[in-house]
């Protein structure tokens, strides 16, 4: 014989929601059966001492839905904090395809032309050196956007797009007037370490 009978609601403290309970009854004597809640979660009693305790006591899973609602806010800074970080290696990361990689390459292959007095190994060298490092870059530039998106996600935002394309934009812009600034108020500025403007 199986008995359900609506039970009313338990926990009701300011800070949770009441939680509505279902008795299922089973045997009627001894007294045996389960309790279940909204979510389907049950915990099986015999005796009407078990049926009491059962009441007395959380429902499987509470505890831990429990705990995270206490360590939320802690882990929503984290996240937050995390997400911070993020951004800053993504604008780390764009500012280096706009000189650092490029002038390095431009570089190493004026060192390969000193050696070997080809301009076409100089080339090839700065050419395939730039879009590998560049495509290796922008690879690892969109892993980190995808991590970010998930910490703004823990840090309680709704975040749907990544950052990268608005960063590179800016970061451009500010490269971009970083060095007009350095080529045009120094009057002996060097477009390149190894080739001297005209004076």
């Amino acid at each position: 014989m199986r008995i359900r009978v609506h039970a009313g609601t338990i926990g009701q403290m300011p800070a949770r929601e009441p939680t509505r309970l279902t008795l299922e009854v089973e045997e009627v004597e001894p007294i045996a059966g389960r309790l279940l809640d909204q979510r389907g979660r049950e915990r099986p009693f015999t005796g009407w001492l078990g049926l009491a305790a059962a009441l007395g006591r959380q429902l499987p899973g509470e505890e831990e839905q429990d705990a995270a609602s206490a360590s939320s806010p802690s882990r929503s800074r984290t996240a937050a904090i995390a997400s911070a970080a993020l951004l800053a290696l993504e604008a780390f990361g764009t500012l280096l395809m706009w000189a650092p990689i490029p002038l390095a390459w431009l570089w190493v292959g004026g060192r390969v032309y000193s050696l070997t007095g080809s301009l076409g190994a100089d080339l090839a060298v700065v050419f395939l050196g730039f879009i590998g490092t560049v495509l290796l870059t922008v690879v690892l530039l969109h892993r980190v956007d995808a991590v970010w998106i998930e910490q703004r996600r823990r840090a309680g935002h709704d975040q749907q797009n990544g950052a990268l394309s608005q960063v590179a934009i800016v970061s451009g812009t500010f490269g971009l007037i970083g060095f007009t600034l350095w080529y045009y108020l120094f009057s002996h500025a060097y477009v390149l370490p190894f080739m001297p403007s005209s004076s």
